[in-house]
């Protein structure tokens, strides 16, 4: 596994225990700030967007990886933390989003000294 930093055109795969792994996913923004439905205010996080429409993240995903396959799907590169859901929307049963926001990873590592772990 490498680590790589998001930036805006790359797609990334959410996994998340309610909606699964889903890739069609596009950055669309990286250093969004902004404030939650619950009032915590964010900063440096990235914004993408399901190229297909559908649901990106759905409730219940959050704390979930963020990444992308590299070299023909032969390995994965950590690209961040499953944070929020965009506008609300439903998925088949589901609450989630379109848009997905995430903390990147590489921003974890290098400003708190965090370390990815690989099972």
């Amino acid at each position: 596994m490498t680590l790589w930093k998001a930036h805006v055109g790359n797609f990334v795969c959410n996994s998340g225990a309610s909606l699964g792994e889903y890739c069609l996913i596009k950055v669309t923004e990286t250093g969004w700030s902004g404030t939650y439905s619950n009032g915590q205010k964010v900063k440096h996080m990235v914004r993408a967007k399901s190229v297909e429409g559908g649901c990106a993240v759905a409730h219940g995903d959050s704390g979930g990886p963020v990444y992308s396959y590299t070299n023909w799907f032969d390995e994965v590169a950590a690209q961040g933390i499953t944070s929020a859901v965009g506008k609300p929307v439903y998925c088949g049963g589901l609450d989630g989003g379109r848009v997905i926001v995430f903390s990147r990873a590489w921003d974890v590592v290098k400003d708190a000294g965090a370390y990815v772990m690989v099972y």
